[in-house]
Order: C-alpha cells, then sequence, then structure tokens
C-alpha cells in the first residue's frame, strides 16, 4: 500500500501515546481481503459474493 510511512509508525514516535507503536499495514490489508471475501492478489470480490448480493451484472464484468 502507498501510505506515507510516518502514517503507520515507520519510524515509530519516540514519545508521547504513540512511542514505538508501527502499524502492521500488510497484515491488515491480508485479513481485510478475507474478511470481505475478496480475491487477496487481485483484490476482486470473489464470484460467489457477488451472486450472493445479486451483483449479476458486476460479476459479468469481473469474470468474463
Amino acid at each position: 500500500m502507498a501510505v506515507n510511512p510516518r502514517l503507520v509508525g515507520k519510524p515509530p514516535q519516540a514519545a508521547g501515546p504513540l512511542a514505538g507503536v508501527t502499524a502492521d499495514i500488510e497484515a491488515q490489508e491480508y485479513w481485510g481481503m478475507g474478511f470481505l471475501d475478496w480475491d487477496r492478489s487481485t483484490t476482486k470480490a470473489e464470484q460467489s459474493e457477488t451472486a450472493f448480493l445479486g451483483l449479476d451484472d458486476i460479476a459479468k464484468d469481473l469474470y468474463p
């Protein structure tokens, strides 16, 4: 993910309430994608999920 490293604590702050804290963005992306039933490599919603939500027109575009 392309975020400013300081936003996730790289390098961690030396003082204050977030001193020494670094967010693991990669792990958050990985588990978030799985929770949403999205493919972790393509970031597309799984075909079964689009069908469950009634998004057949979108499924046709994502999975020709």
